[in-house]
């Protein structure tokens, strides 16, 4: 071979690996270029302009000034029959709840007009035939042994158009049960619609299921449905060559993924869509021209009874709001979507980098040709984050911003490659102890009790439920904002970090500690604020918010308010506010939950107890906030685990 070949051998080979590598890539999509191409999604929403609310849409909230006026929820059925009435007499071309009414109402009373309804459920009945009202269904995925509850369903109907015998349907999720309205108010209600929303594996909801299989028939979202209600139009699904479901609502065409569901694009971090309170409505103060002609969404936004989610633009985002967005999406509003060619372009970006960075690497030298590759990368990320703004068309450029670091890096000799590769080494193992130290603060105590994992959960919950109670009294507002009460939270299952340093003899004693033993149990405190005042130490951390609250809980949790307490006997308002708060809780579950040494007492009797301990073991305080919550700590076990979503993707 010529000395010319072979300097094109050695300018091409690298290029041509490069080339090989990202195709590869590209086709496996390991997971995390998949995670990736998540936090790019979630970066298109959050970095373009939000798109115009719709003119169609309003959200009508159950909210805290409703709680106020109308009793705490769930409300009486007369009450929402009235709403109901309200809303058709002000125009609302649809009313859809994201509420469900899964049994018979048992606050209300019978009506004495002759007549009239004899009951609350006939009275919201009665309201419902004479107003166009879509109500919720709760769709299930889990094998259930009984038979299933009686449910009306009366989903929108598509006309579905077969290509090739190929079922455009075919792909949908299948719900093994569901949860939706007493027969009464189903039978009452214009049409159903489901409720149901499924994050990814990190957490954060990006699509919603708008068709879905159940009993052999589809059922359709409640945005979905309260369109077709609204305005009746013909809806039509087909399969597209590249496996999407095309979902046409009249002239309006809206692609889904080969799941039946459709991506979201919300308008912003929540309130984005007019938000209207119930008390509003109920007590008439409404503009007619608010609702006239509107699709009504009536959900709970109130604090303790509110549905929120995660989505790429708000962590707490209003489950209520996720309908109005999707229903904007289906009106003709700005959408997002996968558009046909968007695989073959995440296929072809990758290997088409890949080269160019090996190219421009090769011309330019190390320096340049980087630099240049980093260019071409954020016209590859500005450009399809332009799309996007413009279209809604979601294609990833994560493979092809990939691809071109490949061919940049493919084109970097020795030395420069030598020392990238230590240096990447070096920074991949810093993030690898970060991760381990955090890691270990959060699962450390699970490492000697098999339910700690459970008790962690309720502990967290616990502690949100009270420190919201907590600051809605106002004794501590200033201090417990929603920022901190998250904190504090997030927190609280680190209490007993201390408890690895007993000696099993100690912690797993089924009986009655003696004084000694008691005093090695003591010692917890002091052993786990000793390793996260060491911890911080060693990574140079100082004056951490997070770490300093850790500190206070680890500490203080059994401080008591008489100063009797440890370690160190501290006294009213000397107790850090966090540790007055777990010390609760703490106590609580320690009551509530069955141990080896002790079996749980009943409720009931647990908040006796800690009644009793109101200015001598607690704040009292924290005691009457306990008091006013505890029906909600009482429930925060089973809530953790109802599931009614499809799977995450």
């Amino acid at each position: 071979m010529s000395a010319r070949a072979q300097f094109a051998a050695r300018r091409l080979a690298p290029a041509l690996v490069a080339a090989l590598v990202a195709g590869v890539l590209a086709v496996a999509h390991p997971g995390p270029l998949a995670d990736l191409d998540l936090a790019a999604h979630d970066a298109f929403v959050r970095q373009t302009p939000p798109p115009p609310a719709s003119p169609a849409v309003a959200i009508v909230a159950v909210d805290e000034a409703s709680l106020e006026v109308h009793g705490q929820w769930p409300w009486p059925r007369d009450v929402i029959a009235r709403l109901v009435t309200a809303l058709h007499q002000a125009g609302a071309a649809a009313i859809a709840f994201d509420i469900l009414f899964p049994e018979p109402d048992r606050l209300g009373t019978l009506s004495m007009t002759p007549g009239g309804p004899t009951s609350t459920d006939a009275a919201l009945a009665a309201a419902m035939r004479d107003a166009r009202v879509v109500t919720g269904v709760a769709l299930t995925f889990e094998p259930s042994p009984g038979a299933a509850a009686p449910c009306v369903l009366s989903p929108v109907s598509p006309v579905v158009r077969h290509r090739d015998n190929d079922d455009p349907l075919a792909g949908l999720f299948t719900a093994t049960g569901a949860v939706c309205s007493v027969p009464v108010l189903g039978q009452a209600a214009r049409a159903t619609g489901t409720i149901n929303a499924s994050p990814d594996g990190d957490g954060v909801l990006r699509r919603i299921p708008v068709l879905t299989h159940y009993r052999g028939q589809v059922q359709s979202a409640l945005a979905l449905t309260a369109v077709a209600v609204a305005s009746p139009a013909p809806i039509v699904v087909e399969r597209r060559s590249d496996g999407a479901v095309a979902l046409a609502v009249g002239t309006r065409v809206v692609r889904l993924d080969p799941q039946g569901q459709i991506l979201l694009r919300p308008r912003g971090p929540g309130r984005t869509f007019p938000h209207l309170s119930a008390r509003d409505v109920l007590a008439g103060t409404v503009p007619p021209e608010a609702l006239r002609g509107r699709i009504v969404f009536v959900g709970a936004t109130a604090l303790g009874v509110r549905d929120i989610v995660a989505t790429a633009v708000d962590p707490r985002f209003p489950g209520v709001e996720l309908h109005a967005t999707v229903a904007d999406a289906l009106l003709g509003g700005a959408s997002a979507e996968r558009p046909p060619a968007a695989r073959l372009l995440e296929l072809a970006g990758p290997v088409a980098g890949a080269l160019l960075g090996a190219a421009l690497v090769a011309w330019l030298g190390g320096t340049g040709g980087a630099a240049a590759a980093l260019a071409a990368a954020a016209v590859a990320w500005f450009g399809l984050r332009g799309w996007f703004a413009a279209s809604g068309a979601l294609v990833s450029p994560v493979s092809t911003i990939a691809g071109l670091a490949l061919g940049a890096l493919a084109g970097v000799a020795g030395a420069l490659a030598f020392e990238r590769r230590r240096a990447n080494t070096e920074l991949g193992r810093r993030e690898q102890a970060q991760r381990l130290i955090v890691q270990t603060l959060t699962t450390l105590t699970e490492t000697r009790d098999a339910d700690t994992g459970r008790h962690a959960r309720r502990t967290q919950e616990y502690t949100r439920l009270l420190a919201t109670s907590v600051a809605a009294r106002g004794a501590y507002r200033d201090y417990l904002t929603p920022h901190r009460i998250d904190l504090i939270a997030t927190l609280a299952p680190l209490h007993d970090i201390g408890k690895v340093g007993i000696s099993d003899a100690v912690l797993h004693k089924p009986g009655q500690l003696t004084e000694s033993e008691y005093a090695e149990m003591k010692q917890h405190t002091t052993l786990g604020h000793d390793s996260l005042r060491k911890a911080e130490a060693l990574a140079g951390v100082h004056d951490n918010e997070v770490l300093n609250l850790a500190k206070d809980i680890v500490f203080t949790h059994h401080e008591r308010w008489d100063g009797s307490g440890y370690p160190q006997g501290l006294r009213g308002d000397a107790i850090p506010i966090p540790g007055r708060i777990v010390a609760v809780v703490d106590t609580y579950d320690a009551l509530v939950a069955r141990r080896a040494y002790k079996e749980a007492l009943p409720h009931e009797q647990a908040i006796g107890i800690i009644r009793d301990g109101r200015g001598t073991h607690f704040d009292p305080v924290i005691v009457d906030a306990f008091l006013d919550c505890h029906a909600r700590l009482r429930e925060a076990e089973h809530a953790a685990d109802v599931r009614l979503a499809p799977p995450g993707r």
